[in-house]
């Protein structure tokens, strides 16, 4: 390769390296500050805030339910005098709640748990998308061989330099 195109693949080189790094440095940047986050959301669900609200409305909801079924059946055997019933009734409405506030809570925790996995895959496909683009970028910007080539097809050769005679001596063309 003559001395002039060999310097302008080193220029180009050297501008190649440069933007590299700078490019490097910014993926660092943004890496540092990512990366931190979607690690923490792996293993979360949500919020305690969220999670205390959740609980607090649903199983509210079925002791009311409960609740105002006891009541009634105490109003029913108060209103006929007749309370031979009322201990079985409220013994079956106290398994119900039971039983309706247990699936409740289950279903918030399984609610829970999905959020956490939602979470995680979205985690991990942040994550991911950062290295394919860093992948991605350093594969375009060290292909970027084409502006080497350019470089190196623009620059003068040897022999445009008007150091012909140099390449006579070692026979490597002809003066001129």
């Amino acid at each position: 390769m003559a001395r002039g195109q060999a310097k302008a693949a080193g220029n180009q080189l050297k501008q190649t390296n440069a933007i590299g790094a700078e490019e490097r440095g910014q993926a660092n940047a943004l890496e540092a500050g990512l990366i931190p986050k979607y690690e923490s959301m792996m293993n979360e669900g949500f919020s305690p805030e969220g999670l205390n609200a959740m609980r607090t409305s649903g199983m509210g909801a079925e002791a009311a339910a409960a609740d105002t079924a006891g009541w009634a059946a105490g109003n029913r055997a108060a209103r006929t005098g007749n309370a031979a019933g009322i201990g079985a009734e409220e013994s079956q409405l106290a398994r119900d709640k039971g039983v309706s506030m247990g699936k409740t809570a289950a279903d918030i925790e399984a609610a829970n748990e999905l959020q956490k996995q939602s979470n995680k895959r979205f985690a991990l496909e942040g994550e991911q998308g950062l290295f394919g683009t860093n992948t991605q970028a350093m594969e375009s910007l060290y292909g970027m061989s084409p502006g080497l080539l350019q470089a190196r097809a623009a620059g003068k050769s040897g022999d445009e330099l008007g150091q012909g005679w140099v390449n006579s001596m070692f026979g490597h063309g002809t003066s001129g």
